[in-house]
């Protein structure tokens, strides 16, 4: 008998300044998608970290550059379908941003029809039910979850010695340095 495979997905909340949210809208997808919002964000790529993989994809899909500062969530979801994948979703944190600053730079690139910045409210009503559900989750409970990119950052685990500053909870390490 094989191991399951799961999909992994890394999905960014991207925030304006004023509290708005960054939502797009596929161009292509499944039927149910045609009325549906997603965060951007999309597979994990095989050669690529989480971060990487989300930097990558958001640029595909809007032609912007965003950090990846934290780790909001990871979700799990059990397939349901005869043939469905279970999935694991990451929701990092893109950071705060001037929307009026960047409305320029925006574009819908690959596989998205349509962007736009919406209230929490809104995203809640056009987004995914199960993408509502995480981003409340992320914007409702404030402590970040850890994430650690390179197997170094362990090592205080494995010697028993102190946590430093740069392991702190909450904060993300994607220097790709020890």
């Amino acid at each position: 008998m094989t191991a399951p495979v799961h999909l992994v997905t890394v999905t960014g909340l991207i925030t304006g300044r004023d509290g708005r949210l960054l939502i797009i809208h596929p161009s292509v997808g499944q039927s149910e998608a045609a009325q549906v919002w997603w965060l951007p964000g999309g597979d994990l790529g095989h050669a690529a970290s989480p971060a990487e993989s989300l930097r990558h994809v958001v640029y595909q899909q809007l032609g912007i550059q965003v950090p990846v500062r934290g780790l909001y969530l990871t979700a799990y979801r059990r397939a349901t379908a005869v043939g469905e994948q279970p999935e694991l979703v990451l929701l990092f944190d893109c950071g705060e941003h001037d929307a009026a600053a960047i409305e320029d730079e925006l574009w819908p690139g690959e596989g998205v029809a349509a962007w736009q910045w919406v209230t929490h409210a809104d995203a809640v009503r056009l987004l995914h039910p199960d993408e509502a559900r995480r981003l409340t989750w992320a914007l409702t409970n404030p402590a970040p979850a850890s994430y650690l990119e390179q197997p170094q950052h362990y090592q205080h685990i494995d010697s028993g010695g102190a946590r430093d500053a740069d392991d702190a909870v909450g904060r993300t390490d994607t220097s790709g340095g020890p």
